[in-house]
């Protein structure tokens, strides 16, 4: 990631990004360009948001904390989703 992408992406996480959200990304490469086209799905990947820094990435056989930076990168197109009716106790629990 070049520093560019790293300060658009920082960006994105502190202007937009808080914590019980959900990012949808596309891995940019072929491989998975082909199994979204043959799962007939424009997203492959789901993170959950525990704060700006982390976000909760479950992948077979594990699930792992990662860089919240990591799943807003442009080139990943993400879509990042928050439930409107959800309250500060409901979000909590969610993260929890």
């Amino acid at each position: 990631m070049t520093d560019a992408d790293k300060a658009t992406a920082q960006t994105l996480v502190d202007s937009l990004i808080q914590p019980g959200d959900l990012i949808l990304t596309q891995t940019p490469s072929p491989l998975f360009g082909m199994a979204r086209d043959f799962n007939e799905t424009k997203y492959d990947h789901l993170v959950a948001v525990i704060d700006k820094e982390r976000c909760l990435h479950i992948s077979y056989p594990r699930a792992k904390l990662v860089p919240t930076i990591l799943f807003v990168q442009q080139k990943k197109r993400p879509l990042i989703l928050r439930c409107r009716g959800m309250t500060s106790e409901q979000r909590d629990l969610f993260i929890e």
